[in-house]
C-alpha cells in the first residue's frame, strides 16, 4: 500500500498505523477515500509543522 500511494509508515502496534502522505490536498483526500473503505477508523491531522505522539511501546 505504501509502495503504490507513495507514503511512509512513521510508527505502528497491533490495532493502529500512524502514516505519512505528503501530497496535494485533493490527492491526500483520494487516497484518505480509498483507505476509509478497507479501515473505518481513521484520524487524519493535516498541517504545516504538526507534532503526533508515538505509539506507546505497551500496545506493540
Amino acid at each position: 500500500m505504501c509502495q503504490v500511494f507513495n507514503i511512509s509508515i512513521i510508527d505502528y502496534g497491533k490495532d493502529s498505523l500512524i502514516l505519512e502522505s505528503v501530497h496535494t490536498e485533493s490527492r491526500n483526500d483520494e487516497i484518505i477515500k480509498l483507505i476509509a473503505t478497507q479501515y473505518p477508523s481513521i484520524i487524519v491531522v493535516r498541517g504545516g509543522s504538526v507534532a503526533i505522539g508515538s505509539i506507546s511501546v505497551s500496545e506493540r
